[in-house]
């Protein structure tokens, strides 16, 4: 199994994060993901991402899954769930550490094959798994946290607008980055980074909604 992890974190997920990241990109070309048609401009093909390679990190990479795990853990940046050997180790290491908080948002609920396995991964105490949408696919199964995005359009989502990406009171009133990319470059946001907030991956509960992310 392919992709790499760090402990490092980045600025938006806070430092001190294990990331776990894998080769982004649809099945059929040696991705990992079912993405949908929204997935055409998909942020980790692009920016940081491509400037540095990382695709290619995460190919050549072998995926042994630390057991020195940080307090928080973000399952793939990159790359997501696509089969079942896979969430079935997901599960196994996620169990082996209990007191870290573990969280992530996939696609893959779209796929019956896999859709139990990742349920059971949901079930997990220190899990937070949420499903991914946009406007051009379904819902996840019901009983999910739903990760949306923040558009006009998009009204079969509610939820918490992301608190990295809201405008803090601090902003000026004019302030266009709860509803375009790239920020505005006056934004100030209204909370530092991911391990500050703790929305995603400690609440049992509540939908979450991103703004879309520029692909320059």
């Amino acid at each position: 199994i392919r992709g790499t992890y760090t402990h490092a974190g980045n600025t938006k997920l806070g430092r001190g994060v294990t990331v776990i990241n894998r080769a982004a990109g649809p099945i059929d070309q040696d991705g990992t993901c079912y993405p949908s048609k929204w997935c055409e401009n998909c942020y980790a093909m692009h920016g940081f991402f491509r400037r540095f390679k990382l695709q290619e990190k995460y190919q050549a990479g072998i995926l042994n899954l630390p057991e020195d795990v940080c307090q928080y853990c973000r399952i793939h940046v990159s790359g997501d769930m696509d089969t079942v050997i896979y969430i079935q180790m997901l599960i196994a290491w996620v169990n082996r550490h209990p007191e870290t908080y573990f969280w992530g948002y996939t696609r893959s609920w779209t796929q019956p094959e896999l859709l139990p396995h990742l349920e059971e991964l949901r079930s997990l105490p220190n899990m937070q798994l949420f499903g991914s949408t946009d406007p051009t696919m379904g819902l996840p199964p019901g009983s999910w946290r739903i990760a949306g995005i923040n558009l006009p359009e998009e009204t079969r989502v509610k939820g918490l607008v992301c608190p990295y990406e809201r405008c803090s009171n601090q902003c000026p009133p004019d302030c266009t980055s709860n509803k375009t990319r790239p920020a505005d470059p006056r934004h100030i946001r209204m909370m530092p980074d991911c391990k500050t907030c703790g929305y995603c991956m400690v609440k049992t509960r509540g939908n979450v909604l991103f703004n879309t992310h520029s692909t320059s």
